[in-house]
């Protein structure tokens, strides 16, 4: 199992299952999380360029990593 330094907790295997469509619990994997002590988003965007995050305004957060070339992006979320 090899794992991008870069990325969150998230296992290469599990994001490749995840956009072949093969993953048993996709929501366990997109969405908010804590990872590490840390609030993370990872989103499914096939085709997506870039994700941007915002909050419930429309204020600019985060401009969430590809963490996967199929489309998958992650990102920190501010602290509660």
């Amino acid at each position: 199992m090899t794992m991008n330094p870069e990325r969150y907790a998230t296992p290469d295997p599990v994001l490749d299952a995840l956009v072949a469509g093969r993953f048993h619990d996709p929501f366990s994997v997109l969405g908010p999380h804590r990872e590490g002590g840390r609030r993370v988003v990872r989103v499914f965007e096939p085709g997506a360029e870039s994700v941007e995050l915002l909050d419930r305004a429309g204020q600019h957060l985060e401009t969430l990593r590809r963490a996967h070339p199929g489309g998958v992006f992650e990102g920190g979320l501010p602290p509660r």
